[in-house]
Parts: C-alpha cells; sequence; structure tokens
C-alpha cells in the first residue's frame, strides 16, 4: 500500500485541512465535540494518509476523555492503514504503547514498542517507549541499552530514561536531576522527534512528578508548563490531564481554594467517563 502524502493539494485534501486546524484548535479550547466531528470528517477519507491522520486524531479525542481503550482500539485500527511496516505503522504502535504505559500494562507496552521498531527500525519513540517500559518493569540493563542508542542524535531522550530508572529506583530527587538535564538538553538543541512528537511535555510532566515524590515546591512549575503548553500539548492528552489535576492538588494543599477549583473544574469537565486513574503517582 502507497505510504506517501498525497502528492498535489486538490479540493478533498484542502478540506482535511481545514478540518484538522478545526481539530487542534477546538483541543486548544477543551472543545472535544467539534475537535471529534472534525476528526471523524478526515477518518472517513478514502485516502489511506488522510484515514491514518483522522484515526489517530480520534484516539487523541479518546485520551482526552480518559478512554484508553476506545484509544487502544481505535489505534489498532491506525496501525493497520499501512500494513505491518513503515513509519506511520511505527506511530501508530508508539501511540498505544505510551497509551498502555499510562495505564501501568509495561509488558504489553514494551512489545508494542518492540512492534513499532520491528515496523520502522529507525524510530527514535519507537527505542525511548521501549526503554522507559523497561524502566517501569525494573529491567534496568535493557533501559540503559535502549537509551545509549538514542544518545547520539538526541541526548535528552537518553537522559529522560536515565531520570525514569531512578524514579522508579525510589530516587525521585536524582531523577529530577535527570529529567533537568533532559529539559536543559531539549531546550539548547531545540528539537522535536522526527515523526512530531514533541518532547517537551513528556520530560515536564515526568520533572513535575519526581519533584512531587520529593516534595520540591517546583513542581507546580513543571506541571504549569504542560497545562500551558498549547500546540505542544496536543499530542499528550493523558499527560495535560492529569498536570491539571495535580495543579489542583497542589493548590489545594496551600489552601488556595480558587485556583485548585479551578483546575479541578477543568479536569472534570474533560475526564467524565474515564478508564484512567488522573492522579500523579511515582512509580
Amino acid at each position: 500500500m502507497d505510504s506517501r502524502k498525497p502528492s498535489s493539494l486538490d479540493y478533498s485534501s484542502y478540506l482535511h485541512i481545514l478540518a484538522l486546524q478545526r481539530f487542534r484548535d477546538s483541543i486548544l479550547k477543551d472543545d472535544l465535540r467539534r475537535a471529534e466531528a472534525a476528526a471523524e470528517n478526515v477518518a472517513a477519507s478514502p485516502e489511506p494518509f488522510w484515514k491514518w491522520v483522522g484515526s489517530m486524531d480520534l484516539a487523541t479525542i479518546h485520551l482526552y476523555r480518559g478512554q484508553s481503550r476506545r484509544a487502544l482500539r481505535v489505534l489498532e485500527e491506525a496501525a493497520l492503514v499501512y500494513g505491518r511496516r513503515g513509519a506511520f505503522t511505527a506511530l501508530g504502535h508508539v501511540t498505544a504503547s505510551h497509551v498502555l504505559i499510562e495505564r501501568g500494562e509495561n509488558a504489553a507496552a514494551l512489545e508494542r514498542a518492540r512492534e513499532a521498531r520491528r515496523s520502522d527500525p529507525a524510530s527514535p519513540e519507537a527505542a525511548w517507549f521501549a526503554a522507559v517500559a523497561s524502566a517501569r518493569l525494573g529491567t534496568f540493563e535493557s533501559a540503559e541499552a535502549l537509551s545509549r542508542e538514542l544518545s547520539e542524535a538526541q541526548p535528552w531522550r537518553r537522559e529522560h530514561v536515565r531520570g525514569e530508572i531512578l524514579l522508579a529506583q525510589r530516587d525521585p530527587h536524582s531523577a529530577a536531576l535527570a529529567f533537568k538535564s533532559a529539559a536543559t538538553l531539549l531546550a539548547s538543541q531545540d528539537v522535536a522527534s522526527t515523526k512530531g512528537l514533541s518532547g517537551y511535555v513528556p520530560v515536564w510532566f515526568s520533572l513535575g512528578t519526581a519533584q512531587l515524590a520529593s516534595h520540591e515546591d517546583d513542581a507546580r512549575t513543571s506541571f504549569l508548563r504542560v497545562a500551558d503548553a498549547r500546540e505542544l500539548r496536543i499530542d499528550w492528552p493523558i499527560l495535560y490531564v492529569r498536570s491539571l489535576h495535580a495543579l489542583a492538588m497542589i493548590h489545594e494543599r496551600r489552601g488556595e481554594t480558587d485556583a485548585a477549583n479551578e483546575y479541578r473544574t477543568r479536569w472534570n469537565a474533560l475526564w467524565t467517563k474515564a478508564d484512567l486513574r488522573v492522579s500523579v503517582e511515582p512509580i
């Protein structure tokens, strides 16, 4: 099956591009119904590229609602659009791996990351999520070996994995230092991953999680970066909503009721029928 993007901007493609802009604008306004309608329009396309894009966006909508099981089913369909090989197939598996990690199903997440690597051996995201899943499974040597594959092109990923290993080893203070290093490397190189997944949100979220576990005051700043990330957070719905919850809890502990209620209202409006836990918990 041809995995190339449409070669010319025909009228149908133009309409899909407009729908994608509506999708992104609606996500940033937390208007999930409008975003879902736009994604469904694109997913109904007979053109494989647009069908894949629309399916990935539908999965994103489900995750903004905390409905991970529905998202995983859609991601499975997205991964089949182009068959078993290629970057688009790999990204479907990579996203599923991330969802499974956030569900606490790390063995399944590792297998999906491995499937992504079989689909696209050059995918840095596949090695990254395989390393994170390995760290959370406690197979630290495997996580370190995978992180070494990431060091040359994008060293921030190696530091992020090092932080995940330290967090899994119950050393949140050292983990926070590693995540800060990852954030510094990411900012200095101004890099995003080759498949369009920005690294800022997961790095900030991991940093906030480690800071929360080590009772550091800067946890609020890290989660606020995720909540205010705008375009950067669109592809990270679970981390976005969990950051809203973390901010609500932090402000509540400070006795700042109005701020706590604001964040609580925002995440409650999104995760009305969620099958994911919302709380931020260290490994």
